[in-house]
């Protein structure tokens, strides 16, 4: 409990500083106290483990509603705001009245709240330039937390590598430990990592610059090593649309077309044979996986029968049930998809459907849109300003990054979009105040 004590402290002492200013820290906050608690346990979770990861959820969601609030009468249109409302109200209303564990649905409901509210709160914020470099480097900072914590815990074998748990068998790499960060909690590094060939864009000193490599090359190979596709589905999209936006937003189209088809030909022939065996591997569990995969398809094409079967099925299409508590809920899913009664639903997608409705769904992914659409209409503006267009395609490419994490259900754990939103928040902050840096 004396780690607890400790951050309980840590947490009164910031609530005497500038909120505003300390929100920049959640991701260094949140990856700390990740990692803090290994000093409790590995993979096993009890009560202080558990306290501790609560303490930052309920810290975090405290500065950024106090940081909402505050600056909402500054706000020129409140689209983006009223449906991340709309959509946490929608959601805990359904979880107290649907959900027979309201206890389970609510910490899992608290995942995505926490990272909307981190979002709201660092994009509303009036950073001057110095804050917003330093919201920077706390996304680098995160990243190189979790390389440093997978080395030290990889080499020195502490721990027990992921492979060894009954939900991991035959995917991991026998040596892989992580500590305390599960095999599911790699959606968020994989999104950001993704970003490496743009963070080399930003103005960074070189010694930084070679530092972002480093630790792009170490995560990557993590991510590698997890053999799971929907991460380096994740990496490869991300940096296949960077050169994509690159190319059609730059009066030097051949030269970056050029570039893209020799740095991806120059990629394969260093690693060619690292996807080979990263293929062989995916080939020796391809039973499992083609159960997991098909089920994720299955989910949506045996939709409609499971509406049928339901005793109120238009209520259900419109609000869905058991939000973020499938395991096992539904009958037909459990007789036409292989892995027993229990299984749970296995995308963000189909989590919501079931979970929220037609009407959860469609308020997500209206918010993911507007996302889009305030991120693409910077790079129309401000057409001739490279640096302008970096961030609007960076925001662009971490709302894609989830997007298609959202396939390998990403939704349910926190450090999968936490820091991704944060990212995306601070990026758009700054193109809203973009005119107030340069003057």
């Amino acid at each position: 409990m004396l780690l607890v004590i400790l951050w309980i402290v840590i947490y009164l002492f910031l609530l005497t500083k500038n909120k505003s200013i300390v929100i920049l820290y959640a991701p260094s906050l949140f990856i700390l106290v990740k990692i803090s608690s290994q000093i409790l346990t590995l993979q096993k979770y009890n009560e202080a483990d558990i306290l501790l990861n609560y303490l930052s959820i309920f810290f975090i969601i405290y500065l950024s509603l106090s940081i909402i609030f505050k600056n909402k009468s500054k706000i020129k249109s409140y689209g983006l705001l009223k449906a991340i409302f709309i959509f946490i109200l929608f959601l805990f209303i359904l979880i107290l009245i649907t959900s027979s564990d309201v206890w389970l649905s609510f910490k899992r409901g608290l995942n995505i709240t926490t990272s909307l509210l981190l979002f709201l709160a660092i994009y509303l914020n009036r950073f001057s330039l110095q804050f917003f470099k330093i919201g920077i480097y706390q996304v680098i900072i995160y990243l190189l937390l979790f390389a440093l914590n997978g080395l030290f815990f990889t080499v020195l074998k502490i721990g027990p590598s992921i492979n060894e748990f009954y939900y991991m068998k035959g995917y991991s790499a026998s040596f892989l430990r992580l500590g305390n960060f599960g095999f599911f909690e790699l959606h968020g590094v994989a999104i950001l990592t993704g970003l490496t060939f743009l963070y080399l864009k930003i103005p960074f000193p070189r010694k930084i610059k070679f530092i972002i490599i480093i630790i792009s090359l170490v995560n990557i190979v993590i991510i590698y090593f997890t053999y799971k596709r929907t991460f380096l589905a994740i990496v490869i999209s991300e940096v296949l649309l960077f050169y994509v936006l690159n190319t059609i937003s730059s009066s030097r189209k051949l030269i970056n077309a050029v570039t893209a088809i020799i740095s991806i030909a120059v990629l394969y022939i260093l690693f060619g044979g690292y996807i080979s065996a990263f293929i062989k591997h995916r080939a020796q569990v391809n039973t499992k996986y083609a159960i997991e995969n098909t089920g994720r398809v299955l989910e949506f094409t045996l939709y409609p029968e499971v509406v049928k079967y339901r005793n109120n099925p238009t209520e259900f299409v419109l609000f869905g049930t058991e939000t973020f508590n499938s395991a096992g809920k539904f009958k037909v899913l459990n007789s036409k998809i292989q892995g027993g009664d229990d299984r749970f639903l296995h995308n963000d997608y189909s989590h919501l459907l079931y979970g929220t409705g037609v009407i959860g769904l469609l308020l997500y992914i209206y918010i993911l849109i507007l996302l889009y659409r305030k991120s693409f209409s910077f790079i129309q503006t401000f057409s001739n300003n490279q640096l302008i267009k970096n961030y609007s395609i960076a925001s662009l490419i971490i709302i894609s990054g989830i997007m298609i994490s959202g396939l390998g259900d990403g939704i349910l754990a926190l450090h999968n979009r936490v820091v991704p939103f944060y990212a995306i928040g601070l990026f758009l902050s700054f193109l809203n105040n973009y005119k107030k840096y340069v003057r």
